[in-house]
């Protein structure tokens, strides 16, 4: 708390102007965490049925949508046991709607592979549903373009979760693993460092790690980094977050390449020694 002297002349104009001051930093200070990464406009309005998961909700139309931005630990499934934090995920997500109505703002692209439609989610307040979950460390930012509208908040979100050291950042199951600990059963969603031992490739870049795993940038994606000077990383400690699949089977391996790959879209989630690509 702290008081204001009023001079014996104070003005209404001076009292007015030092009420507005006043007024500024309450909202600033009140502000809740939701509000963080705003629509930039609300394309529908919907009535949701089901919250599967942190990432994946269904709606009462019979439309399922992955939500743009981020991953959260995966719930239970068939013949799949729930990660670590997806129960505290899905229970975050499903608190987070006062009522069946949430507000979808799509991006450059609508749906993915699978069929599901691709939206940023806002409940009737306008909060984002993606920078709520981040800030608790209930999901990580994983940037997939073309949908990047907000991916430089949604990193900033997933950064202060990152310093409190939140959720998933507290948990040793999302602990980075070392590459040269990885074995072909360690696929799917991981977060891995390493050294860079070698750099090849003319239009898509191949980083070799110290393990059994490569980190691909497709030659499509490449206009997404600042850096073109990919030459720099080599002998330098990488860390990166994204989906391990096996080419084991694959030709290339036969031919004395990495078994393991991590497809690296954007910036987001790379760092460098110590400093973020």
């Amino acid at each position: 708390m702290f008081s204001v002297k009023t001079p014996r002349a104070q003005t209404p104009g001076v009292f007015f102007r030092l009420l507005k001051q006043v007024a500024a930093l309450s909202l600033v200070w009140c502000a809740p965490v939701g509000a963080e990464c705003p629509a930039t406009q609300i394309d529908e309005v919907v009535s949701l049925k089901q919250v599967y998961d942190g990432d994946t909700l269904r709606l009462a139309d019979g439309r399922r949508i992955r939500i743009i931005g981020i991953n959260a630990p995966e719930a239970a499934g068939k013949n799949r046991r729930a990660e670590p934090q997806a129960e505290a995920a899905t229970r975050a997500a499903a608190a987070f709607f006062t009522d069946n109505r949430i507000q979808l703002e799509f991006d450059a692209q609508r749906e993915d592979r699978y069929g599901r439609l691709l939206a940023h989610v806002y409940n009737g307040k306008g909060e984002s549903l993606a920078a709520h979950l981040l800030d608790r460390g209930l999901a990580f930012h994983i940037g997939v373009p073309p949908n990047l509208r907000h991916a430089d908040c949604l990193a900033r979100q997933e950064q202060i979760a990152r310093n409190r050291q939140n959720g998933v950042w507290n948990d040793p199951f999302w602990t980075t693993q070392s590459a040269a600990s990885l074995s072909l059963r360690d696929i799917g969603f991981k977060r891995v460092r390493g050294k860079v031992i070698s750099i090849s490739g003319n239009k898509d870049v191949w980083i070799e790690l110290d393990g059994p795993v490569v980190l691909k940038i497709a030659a499509a994606d490449k206009k997404y980094f600042k850096t073109r000077s990919w030459q720099h990383w080599r002998g330098q400690q990488i860390e990166v977050a994204g989906w391990i699949t096996n080419r084991s089977q694959s030709p290339a391996v036969k031919q004395g390449h990495k078994p393991l790959v991590l497809q690296v879209r954007t910036p987001y989630g790379i760092r460098v020694g110590d400093a973020k690509h």
